[in-house]
């Protein structure tokens, strides 16, 4: 006699209502950061306005997004330092950057660490703005 498997079962849906994390806004998530910090922040925000016409900019419950066709680059304010998450269509080598993580074929993501408003100028503002031109190549 041959022994048969059981049917599989039928997997039920979770429901995950209040699963996501409330959205916070920039004003709440800057309020604890030292000057320093939110002087970069000032600078970095001015400078991505400054690109072109922003598709917008979100905010989720630990990031800003700054968003062409599709988001170009990211902060997330920790305590010390301010993590920048920026979106290239190549894979750089740079002491400033922190990780490199592929994301598609043909996109890395960059992390880097911006601990003072000096920091914001070349070669950060040039990735920055590679960054706004292959967001609004892709998609």
């Amino acid at each position: 006699m041959v022994k048969r498997k059981p049917p599989p079962k039928k997997k039920r849906k979770i429901e995950r209502e209040g699963y996501h994390l409330p959205t916070r806004s920039e004003a709440e998530q800057f309020a604890d950061l030292s000057p320093d910090l939110f002087d970069a922040w000032k600078r970095l925000k001015k400078f991505a306005l400054a690109l072109g016409p922003q598709g917008e900019m979100r905010t989720s419950h630990r990031s800003i997004m700054f968003y062409g066709k599709t988001c170009y680059f990211f902060v997330r304010p920790k305590k010390a330092f301010l993590e920048l998450n920026v979106f290239l269509g190549r894979s750089l080598q740079h002491a400033s950057i922190r990780k490199v993580t592929a994301v598609s074929k043909t996109k890395w993501v960059h992390v880097i660490a911006v601990v003072h408003e000096d920091q914001v100028e070349e070669p950060l503002t040039d990735w920055i703005r590679e960054a706004f031109e292959f967001a609004r190549k892709s998609v």
